[in-house]
């Protein structure tokens, strides 16, 4: 009876959840205007992540699965699984990043842009 008494004043020191999609998180990508020079979106690891286009899509946060977070800009790289909004050859070198919720924009690794043009 103590025990738990002491558990239940600790809880949250004791249990905590760890989030593996995107449903509640709340830090957003801020897509530059139109014809401002596109900087580095976010970093997955080493490497720099460039926005594809500024054209969002749609998606149900639960099925964005988290990669990665910036560390510098606290922004989360997600991935999903939905052939809607990446497609089979999108897969693997093409990721997403959160501007609100349910609405998404594609970013790239600079090597995977370079091999599309």
């Amino acid at each position: 009876m103590v025990r738990a008494s002491i558990d239940r004043g600790q809880r949250g020191a004791l249990e905590t959840v760890l989030q593996m999609t995107a449903v509640e998180d709340k830090a957003y990508y801020s897509v530059p205007a139109d014809g401002a020079e596109r900087p580095v979106a976010a970093r997955l690891g080493d490497r720099a992540l460039f926005l594809i286009s500024p054209s969002i899509v749609g998606l149900h946060d639960a099925e964005a699965r988290r990669v990665a977070t910036d560390s510098a800009t606290g922004v989360t790289v997600y991935s999903t699984e939905n052939l809607k909004v990446l497609s089979v050859k999108e897969q693997g070198n093409t990721f997403l990043l959160k501007v609100e919720t349910g609405k998404y924009v594609k970013v790239r690794p600079s090597e995977a842009v370079k091999e599309k043009e």
